[in-house]
């Protein structure tokens, strides 16, 4: 009986290393998205979950990132599979210009429009400024630096006739703008995203 029992026992452990052995592995990928305060990184995290959930063997991980120029240089770096970007930040790294310039990024494709983002600046009352002009002399934080927002910050400044030198430029995330804010630090900031935003 217990020679039987053994049998069966070694048998049984056979099987189980045999059905493991065939279990196809995981696929393992990383998803950039963006600053906690920001929209990509909630987007990240709940599109990571649907992967996992939908797609056998998926390992999706929504990792929080300085967003889109970031984003795109891990994947230039293969340090990401995956990430969310603004369309025209992929334009300028597969293109090499901008924040890209003599460093092109050409191993991207892009999978889907996810949603519309939206430039918002955020001023108090106090300071007076109703448009971009009244932003001389002013306090502004433009974004963090080489973000898809500082490009956006400085492309709306180069067609109203404005550079950085016209104000006290800030360098800073949503969060950190958020909260320079609300110490009358500086008085606007500039957020590209979708809507809502946590830091508005």
């Amino acid at each position: 009986m217990k020679k039987n029992f053994a049998i069966v026992l070694a048998l049984m452990l056979m099987l189980t290393v045999v059905f493991t052995a065939c279990a196809p592995a995981k696929t393992n990928m990383i998803l950039a998205t963006g600053g906690t305060s920001g929209t990509y990184y909630p987007y990240g995290g709940a599109m990571a979950q649907i992967f996992n959930s939908k797609i056998p063997n998926m390992n999706v991980t929504a990792q929080a990132t300085g967003a889109s120029v970031e984003n795109l240089k891990l994947l230039g770096q293969n340090e990401a599979e995956l990430a969310i970007v603004q369309n025209y930040m992929l334009d300028y790294a597969y293109n090499g210009i901008e924040a890209f310039e003599g460093g092109k990024i050409e191993n991207l494709r892009g999978i889907a429009t996810l949603y519309p983002e939206i430039v918002q600046i955020v001023a108090s009352p106090e300071s007076g400024i109703v448009n971009v002009q009244d932003m001389k002399g002013k306090k502004v934080s433009v974004g963090a630096p080489g973000s898809g927002v500082e490009a956006n910050a400085r492309q709306i400044f180069d067609a109203t006739g404005l550079t950085y030198n016209d104000m006290s430029v800030s360098y800073l995330s949503f969060a950190e703008s958020a909260d320079a804010y609300k110490d009358k630090h500086i008085e606007a900031f500039f957020v590209t995203s979708g809507i809502p935003n946590a830091a508005i």
